[in-house]
């Protein structure tokens, strides 16, 4: 079915209207004390790991991160707290380093990826008298990374320097607030390990993750984005 120019104008005229009058309607701003979010959404990884290791994008084809947010809202503008991400996803079908493709998992083991963040935040309002409220983020912690290719299991982990953030809350039922949010995080990979081994055919894969520490490290990044649903008693 297609959508006529007219009616595709219609819409995002109306939609602009009601987040106008959204936007404009005055809200209780008495928002003290413990709050809650929880967000979902989808993560691309970009940088590299080490000199020797390559991009991180050839590990990790991206991520689907469950994130947490725990801590106080200081008055209507200020919210400090904690943050803790598990995300899920899929190694990379990178052939060069004989990941787990089907030309070289016959036996489809298993392949997947975790990956754990926390550390501490601070969100900034810009505009918690409306239903419409715009905030900006900034937020520094630990990554945990993991990877098992079969019976191959690596891990790398370091201090993430810093998560720059935005999103918008939009007032719902009660204390719900429902909006979209946007992350970028950048970190540096210290140390990892290395167990097993993965056939692949009638050869061993290797993994160029060392078990220890990672020399020349580099930074990498990852680009988040989803919806956020935060709670306030």
């Amino acid at each position: 079915m297609r959508i006529q120019p007219r009616t595709a104008v219609r819409v995002g005229a109306a939609f602009a209207v009601l987040l106008a009058c959204t936007a404009s309607s005055p809200v209780r701003a008495d928002r003290y004390g413990f709050e809650a979010a929880v967000r979902m959404g989808y993560g691309i990884p970009f940088g590299d790991i080490s000199r020797d290791t390559g991009e991180l994008s050839r590990r990790v084809s991206g991520q689907f991160p469950l994130w947490l947010d725990l801590g106080y809202r200081a008055g209507p503008y200020v919210f400090a707290g904690l943050y803790g991400q598990y995300g899920f996803g899929s190694v990379a079908n990178d052939e060069a380093l004989d990941y787990c493709s089907a030309g070289n998992n016959p036996d489809g083991a298993e392949c997947a990826v975790r990956v754990l963040r926390a550390g501490a935040q601070v969100h900034l309002h810009v505009l918690p008298y409306r239903s419409l409220d715009p905030w900006f983020g900034v937020g520094i912690g630990y990554e945990h990374f993991a990877s098992r290719k079969g019976g191959l299991v690596t891990t790398m982990a370091g201090f993430e320097a810093v998560n720059l953030q935005f999103g918008l809350d939009l007032k719902s039922a009660g204390n719900w607030f429902l909006g979209p949010w946007v992350a970028i995080a950048l970190g540096r990979f210290t140390s990892g390990t290395r167990a097993g081994s993965q056939l692949c055919g009638e050869d061993v894969c290797t993994d160029s993750v060392p078990d220890g520490p990672i020399r020349d490290a580099l930074a990498h990044q990852w680009l988040m984005f989803g919806v956020r649903i935060a709670f306030q008693p």
